[in-house]
């Protein structure tokens, strides 16, 4: 992977490593037009990993977004991108979405029932109408994305470039996905924030994760866990969910089990 966006960089591009399997270039100079080429050499150059193991696939999706096209400010382009990002993961994957091809409303359009899950449980905590759709776009987004790479791609306009309105705030949705790995003892990343230091829309999105990741044991890590890598309030609130949905709905696959 780091040999691709090498090869499709120029000098003045920098390119990083943003999370587990995601990663971010920025384009000094490039326009939207010359990010989507980039783009879409690298996606083309990602497909052609897979040729180099048998049995082995790799593809990435990628989400684009330009200053000040789509934002005028750091968080908002960075949100954007990710909005982008979203899109092209919930459209298939393996492709290349500009911020405003859809935005993050795509992703709910074919809402599942763990993103309904992530709703309901919002709406129960109190959260506002912003953080319930950012939870429900970030679960969404978790569960298309699977193991596939992600990539933002951030092109800074061309310099006579009038500045255009901003997208819409992205802010509850951007903070989900970027503090979601963020743990309650201030041991996670990127930034190590600890305790309510972290924004309460990605600890809650944090305990969603864990809870598919250990749907079979009926949440055992998130006990285990609670007060060291979740918030245990926020772990407390969501068992307690849990159990008031048990008699009447199945959150791992959506189907009501006839008792209420």
């Amino acid at each position: 992977m780091a040999e691709v966006l090498r090869r499709c960089s120029r000098e003045s591009d920098f390119a990083a490593r943003y999370g587990g399997e995601e990663f971010t270039m920025i384009l000094p100079h490039a326009d939207v037009d010359e990010a989507r080429r980039v783009a879409e050499r690298i996606r083309g150059q990602v497909a052609d990993l897979s040729a180099v193991e048998p049995g082995l696939t790799v593809t990435i999706s990628v989400g684009i977004a330009a200053f000040p096209d789509h934002a005028d400010d750091t968080d908002g382009i960075l949100g954007a991108a990710d909005a982008a990002l979203l899109s092209a993961k919930a459209h298939g994957r393996n492709c290349v979405y500009t911020s405003g091809d859809d935005g993050p409303a795509a992703a709910l359009a074919g809402q599942t029932p763990l993103a309904g899950l992530a709703r309901r449980f919002a709406a129960r905590a109190g959260f506002s109408t912003q953080e319930t759709d950012a939870l429900a776009t970030a679960v969404q987004t978790f569960e298309a994305a699977g193991t596939a790479a992600g990539l933002r791609v951030v092109g800074s306009g061309s310099a006579g470039d009038a500045p255009a309105p901003p997208t819409p705030p992205v802010d509850h949705l951007f903070a989900a996905l970027l503090y979601g790995t963020e743990r309650w003892d201030g041991a996670g990343y990127p930034e190590g924030l600890r305790g309510e230091s972290i924004p309460r829309v990605a600890r809650a999105f944090a305990v969603l994760r864990a809870y598919v990741r250990d749907s079979v044991s009926g949440g055992a890590s998130l006990r285990a866990e609670s007060g060291r890598r979740f918030d245990p309030r926020m772990v407390n609130r969501f068992l307690a969910f849990l159990g008031e949905e048990a008699s009447r709905w199945n959150p791992l696959d959506g189907v009501a089990d006839g008792r209420g």
